[in-house]
């Protein structure tokens, strides 16, 4: 009589042990569910570079790409600007078909990072100008 008790009991505690197990990875799945909505619902929280598409003129690397090839081709007789965004760096390449000694070279490269931080003023912008 004893043996079927404690069968009865070992059962009965084993069934109660995984029944809880269920009902806690249930709790641990929503309170995770839960975490990732609270990341979600607001991106621009968590990480600065993440566009902000709630607005209703999102801005976009693309847009930010296109601005900065704007203002290189508008700003002196440069061609075929090229434009690399990793992050908040931005590294800028013109192209000119004159010839630029050294010092001329540089003063060409800081008025042109010049007009480009007055443009896009959120990026570390390099600039570089290149003779064709």
């Amino acid at each position: 009589m004893w043996r079927k008790t404690i069968g009865f009991f070992i059962v009965i505690g084993l069934l109660a042990g995984c029944g809880s197990n269920q009902l806690n990875n249930n709790a641990v799945t929503n309170n995770k569910q839960n975490k990732m909505r609270k990341i979600s619902s607001n991106p621009t929280d968590q990480n600065p570079n993440m566009v902000d598409l709630r607005q209703g003129n999102p801005k976009t690397v693309g847009n930010d790409v296109d601005n900065a090839k704007y203002v290189v081709r508008h700003y002196k007789d440069y061609k075929d600007p090229t434009v690399w965004i990793n992050g908040n760096n931005m590294w800028v390449t013109a192209h000119t078909n004159r010839s630029l000694t050294a010092n001329k070279r540089m003063k060409e490269e800081a008025a042109l990072h010049k007009k480009l931080i007055q443009a896009l003023p959120r990026y570390d912008i390099n600039v570089k100008i290149e003779e064709k």
